[in-house]
């Protein structure tokens, strides 16, 4: 089976962000904070290129991504969603999105088959009848 989508950018901003679950906000925060001044260009001591290949914007995005993404659960996800860059950070630790599914999908596996027809019975016409009578 393959992993949903979602679970895969959420454990990509955790790894980013070197934390160990989503209910730490004080250590994102912090971890957020310290990694922004590695790529800021206005902080003295910073990184002239903290990833090789990447400028120091691409990774400020990235990390701002990861930051949204894990406190506010919603926003932009492209630079998450970058296979190559990400996994450049992570050293290879990543799972390709190629291999995820998205949840649509992984509803439509779930609750249809092959020929997108519910894989529930429906419902006779004295049931249907019955329901409406016992939620009024």
């Amino acid at each position: 089976m393959k992993k949903l989508r979602n679970i895969e950018l959420r454990q990509r901003a955790l790894k980013l962000l070197a934390v160990d679950t989503i209910y730490n906000k004080e250590q994102i925060k912090h971890n957020f904070r310290r990694q922004m001044k590695l790529v800021n260009p206005h902080v003295p001591n910073r990184f002239q290129q903290f990833v090789p290949g990447y400028s120091n914007a691409e990774i400020a995005r990235l990390i701002i991504q990861s930051y949204r993404f894990l406190t506010f659960g919603a926003g932009a996800t492209t630079m998450l969603e970058d296979d190559d860059l990400v996994g450049t950070m992570l050293e290879g630790d990543i799972t390709p999105l190629s291999e995820t599914t998205t949840d649509e999908d992984w509803n439509v596996n779930q609750f249809y088959d092959q020929y997108r027809h519910s894989i529930w019975p429906e419902a006779s016409d004295e049931e249907k009848e019955n329901a409406k009578h016992k939620f009024r």
